[in-house]
């Protein structure tokens, strides 16, 4: 098992230290820099780490706070354009005024564990901020499958009929989370 996470680890670290990230599903070049005080600036499409130590976790720190400090900004747009698909679907009013009719708040957090959380009783969906890592179409497929929580717990049979017939494309997408490196740090 450990044998496994530092063979991830190292992955990634040769991922990341080629100087390439991914946001939203396009490739960007970013630069390390040797800086008293961390920042990140992102200009003209590159993104410049101005790091006081220039290692792994020190970047990795730096990456996951421009994932969560974009988040809410890309991935809030996407929320709207989800809910703005299924108010035009053919699924049954009762199943539309169950998502579209609740005050949903979602929340960005870095986790390992999971690229997204329904809490029914608080009306809330945590997504990992991460996901910002990916094309729109995953992320929308993240959305759909949290929004069908509140159309059937679990995730039996009737769950996943609920979620196809909201997202009929969720497993073309979906798969890209389940076979990415990003999802092992």
């Amino acid at each position: 098992s450990s044998d496994l996470i530092n063979a991830n680890k190292n992955i990634l670290e040769n991922y990341f230290m080629n100087n390439k990230l991914f946001f939203l599903g396009r490739e960007y070049t970013y630069n390390l820099v040797k800086a008293k005080r961390n920042s990140v600036v992102v200009k003209n499409g590159i993104i410049t780490f101005n790091l006081t130590s220039l290692d792994f976790s020190q970047l990795e720190k730096a990456i996951d706070r421009l994932y969560l400090s974009y988040s809410s900004r890309y991935m809030n747009d996407i929320f709207l354009e989800v809910l703005d698909e299924i108010k035009i679907s053919n699924i049954k009013k009762e199943d539309k005024d169950k998502i579209i009719g609740k005050d949903i708040k979602i929340e960005y957090k870095k986790v390992k564990s999971y690229w997204g959380k329904c809490i029914i009783k608080e009306d809330t969906i945590v997504i990992n901020s991460r996901l910002l890592a990916f094309p729109k179409d995953v992320i929308k497929s993240v959305f759909f499958h949290e929004l069908a929580h509140f159309l059937a717990s679990g995730h039996g049979k009737y769950f996943y009929q609920k979620l196809y017939k909201l997202y009929p494309e969720y497993d073309k997408h979906n798969h890209i989370l389940s076979n990415s490196i990003i999802s092992n740090f």
